[in-house]
C-alpha cells in the first residue's frame, strides 16, 4: 500500500467514524448519564461502589446509542420528508 492510497482512506475512514457516533446521538446519551449518577447515589444512601458506577455509565451508553441508531433505521422514511 502506497502513501496515496493511505491518504485517501483516512479521511474517509474518519467521515465515517464521525457518521457512527452522531448515530447514536451523544448529546442525548449524556442527558441520560447525567441523570444516572446522581439517582444512583440516592438510591444507595451515599456512593455505590466506582465500579458499579463505571459499569452502569458503560452500559447505558451502549445501550442508548443501539436504541438511537435503530430508532434512525426505523424513521428513516419519515426522516427524509422532514426539513
Amino acid at each position: 500500500m502506497t502513501a496515496n492510497a493511505i491518504a485517501f482512506t483516512a479521511p474517509a475512514l474518519s467521515s465515517s467514524i464521525r457518521g457512527y457516533v452522531a448515530l447514536t446521538k451523544p448529546r442525548v446519551i449524556s442527558l441520560l448519564l447525567v441523570t444516572t449518577v446522581p439517582a444512583m447515589v440516592v438510591a444507595h444512601g451515599g456512593w455505590p461502589s466506582t465500579w458499579l458506577v463505571i459499569a452502569t455509565l458503560i452500559g447505558g451508553s451502549l445501550s442508548a446509542g443501539g436504541a438511537n441508531a435503530i430508532n434512525c433505521w426505523y424513521d428513516r422514511d419519515i426522516d427524509a420528508i422532514m426539513r
